[in-house]
C-alpha cells in the first residue's frame, strides 16, 4: 500500500470503466447536470453555440450533453482511461466534441483554441493541493479564455464538512441487471486539517460472489474564501457563489469572469 500512486490521475484510471456505477442512472444524472450548467451559462451570457472547455471531462458527464445541447465543446482531463471513455460514450449517442488528455495545470500548452467558457465540475478544482497547484491551474484557466470569458467550477460544500469533520459518505445499495453493487467513500483527514485521503469502494455481486474495488485519492478541503481568493490572484472578477438550494445543482457552484 505504501507504494500505491494516489494521485488524481491514477485513481481517475482506475475508476473509469466503472465511473458509472456512483450514479443511478449516469446518463439520466449527466442529462440533469447539463440542465443546471446550461441555465447558469445562460444567465451569464453565454449562447448554446458558445465554445466551451470541460477541462475535467471525466468520462463526459457534463461535455457530451451540453455538446448535445448545441455547445461547441473541448474536453480533456489529466486521465487517458477516462477520456477513452468519454469517446465512446460520445459515440454511442451520436454527439460530436473533440477530446484530449491535459492537465488543468498546462492548458495552455495542451489547448490552442480560446473559449467562451471553461468548467471544471464534480469537485474536481479540489484535487489541487496546494496554493501553487491552484494557481497554476487557475491561471492556465485564464489563458485558454477569451477576455470576459466566464470560468464556472463546482466544488463540495467544505466550509460545513469541515466544520462537521465528515467521515465520508454512506454506502449506497443499487440493483443492476449484472448484480447487486454497494457504494460508498471513507474519509481520513490529515492533521492539518486542510486535506483529505478518500477511499471510494465499490462491490460488485457477479455470477454469485462479490468482487471488491478500492480507489484512493487526495482531496483540498477548499473554502469558498479560499477559492475565491485564488480566483482574484488569477485576475477573475464577478465572482460569485451559487448555493445548491438556488441552483438545483448537488453541489456549491462559483462563476467568475476573465478581466477583460
Amino acid at each position: 500500500m505504501a507504494d500505491r500512486d494516489e494521485s488524481a490521475r491514477a485513481f481517475y484510471d482506475g475508476l473509469a470503466s466503472g465511473y458509472d456505477a456512483i450514479y443511478d442512472d449516469w446518463w439520466q444524472a449527466a442529462r440533469e447536470h447539463a440542465r443546471v450548467i446550461d441555465a447558469v451559462l445562460t444567465n451569464e451570457g453565454i449562447a448554446r453555440d458558445a465554445r466551451l472547455l470541460d477541462c475535467a471531462c471525466g468520462i463526459g458527464t457534463q461535455a457530451i450533453p451540453l455538446a448535445q445541447s448545441g455547445y461547441r465543446v473541448t474536453g480533456t482531463d489529466i486521465s487517458a482511461s477516462a477520456i477513452e471513455r468519454a469517446a465512446r460514450e460520445a459515440s454511442a449517442r451520436g454527439v460530436e466534441l473533440e477530446l484530449a488528455v491535459a492537465d488543468m495545470r498546462e492548458l495552455g500548452d495542451a489547448v490552442l483554441d480560446r473559449f467562451d467558457a471553461v468548467i471544471a465540475c464534480d469537485n474536481a478544482i479540489p484535487h489541487l493541493l496546494d496554493d501553487r497547484d491552484l494557481d497554476a491551474a487557475l491561471s492556465a484557466v485564464s489563458t485558454v479564455l477569451l477576455p470576459g470569458g466566464l470560468f464556472l467550477a463546482s466544488v463540495r460544500d467544505y466550509d460545513r464538512l469541515r466544520a462537521r469533520h465528515a467521515t465520508g459518505v454512506v454506502p449506497v445499495l443499487r440493483t443492476r441487471a449484472e448484480g447487486r453493487e454497494i457504494v460508498g467513500q471513507a474519509w481520513e483527514w490529515h492533521d492539518d486539517g486542510e486535506r483529505l485521503r478518500i477511499h471510494l469502494f465499490v462491490l460488485r455481486e457477479r455470477a454469485g460472489g462479490w468482487r471488491t474495488e478500492m480507489h484512493t485519492t487526495w482531496y483540498r478541503a477548499l473554502t469558498r474564501d479560499a477559492l475565491t481568493r485564488a480566483l482574484e490572484r488569477a485576475r477573475f472578477d464577478e465572482i460569485h457563489w451559487i448555493p445548491p438550494e438556488q441552483s438545483g445543482y448537488y453541489q456549491p457552484i462559483v462563476t467568475a469572469h476573465r478581466q477583460a
